[in-house]
């Protein structure tokens, strides 16, 4: 279990430095913080996971097929998507490789199975802006710092970041069990 404020703060300054990086990228994970800040759940959990298991009644207006847009449950799956593919750009520059080659690499290996086609376009036009490699560990390294540093950090926030996509999209998969089961439940009345 991860506490719930903490993770959306988080998740909201990783959004501003992605922001800041080029291609409004943070605009994604904006979105959904939008969504989880504003659900239904019952805002007295602490706990991430114990307080998206408490939106399932947001989910009767669906009759139970599927997550309603705006929904915490929404949001989460999202949410795990996109820290997926930056887990794995940032893995990718941190190996080495260019901006749009560790993008192309990122994007191919997670959000590419989940976009439609106007979000791949728009998405990939945002990617695009991105700066190359240099630069962007320029921007990520400010005035203060060294290279050697910045190397270390980025493989730490790699690794924390995974554990925190893996989390998301694990517990998507337990909410999407307990919709099917509700939905069984709710034809049966």
């Amino acid at each position: 279990e991860i506490e719930r404020e903490p993770f959306l703060d988080g998740l909201s300054e990783y959004a501003k430095l992605l922001n800041q990086l080029g291609g409004n990228l943070g605009s994604y994970l904006d979105n959904n913080i939008k969504k989880l800040r504003a659900s239904k759940a019952d805002g007295n959990k602490s706990g991430y996971h114990e307080w998206l298991m408490t939106e399932l009644h947001v989910h009767s207006a669906t009759s139970y097929k599927e997550y309603v847009d705006d929904s915490a449950w929404m949001a989460n799956l999202w949410v795990g998507r996109t820290l997926e593919f930056f887990v794995e750009l940032f893995e990718e520059l941190h190996k080495g490789q260019e901006t749009k080659a560790a993008a192309d690499a990122a994007y191919q290996r997670t959000l590419s199975k989940h976009h439609s086609f106007i979000q791949r376009y728009a998405f990939n036009m945002g990617v695009a802006q991105l700066p190359v490699r240099e630069k962007m560990f320029e921007l990520l390294l400010g005035s203060t710092g060294s290279k050697e540093a910045l190397r270390e950090e980025m493989a730490e926030f790699v690794r924390l970041s995974k554990l925190l996509a893996i989390f998301c999209l694990e517990t998507d998969k337990e909410l999407d069990q307990r919709l099917k089961v509700e939905r069984k439940s709710f034809l049966k009345r």
